[in-house]
């Protein structure tokens, strides 16, 4: 029996807002978090004390948009490379994947959808980086289309249109008078 497709939670509330219609779900799972790390220290982001982030009272992604908005009010250089830090450290890192070329095809494990297991040969051997988290991955890009489908009903509720979208944008357009607002 092939496996059905998961979604966030994210996903199908979005699902909800732009269609009208509730996603029928078959099977649900839910995830806490366990108690944190031992030995978490608090550290100073370029080693300057206005930028300590201390992961043990402070949530870190927060504390780094944070950062990143004093140091744009202040003209900071930093700012630039905070944001680069909050969006490498928010998402890419629980994704990210190494690419090893293998000099000849190594067998490989290859699992479908329906969760069968077939085997292969192939020079391109993917292992998981060192902060990979699937989970996390997924649920941080979830909540990111949630956002953007947010953006995208109040977008059409005003009578406007959105031209493109990326990751984090919504491009709106005012659609001319002859042309109907998509819904």
């Amino acid at each position: 029996m092939m496996a059905g497709s998961w979604y966030t939670l994210a996903d199908c509330i979005l699902s909800k807002l732009l269609t009208g219609k509730t996603p029928k779900v078959l099977e649900a799972i839910s995830f806490k978090p366990g108690t944190p790390q031992a030995g978490l220290k608090p550290i100073k982001l370029f080693g300057r004390d206005d930028f300590t982030v201390d992961p043990r009272k402070e949530d870190v992604f927060t504390r780094f948009v944070d950062m990143r908005d004093e140091a744009k009010a202040n003209h900071d250089p930093t700012e630039k490379a905070i944001k680069i830090i909050a969006n490498s450290t928010s998402y890419g890192i629980f994704i990210e994947i190494n690419r090893d070329n293998a000099p000849k095809p190594e067998k490989i494990d290859v699992y479908g959808p329906d969760g069968v297991c077939r085997h292969d040969k192939n020079t391109a051997k993917e292992e998981p980086g060192r902060y990979f988290h699937p989970l996390l991955g997924v649920l941080i890009t979830g909540a990111a289309r949630l956002m953007l489908g947010l953006a995208e009903c109040l977008t059409l509720k005003e009578g406007l249109n959105w031209a493109f979208c990326d990751t984090d944008s919504l491009a709106i357009a005012r659609p001319t008078r002859n042309e109907p607002c998509r819904v």
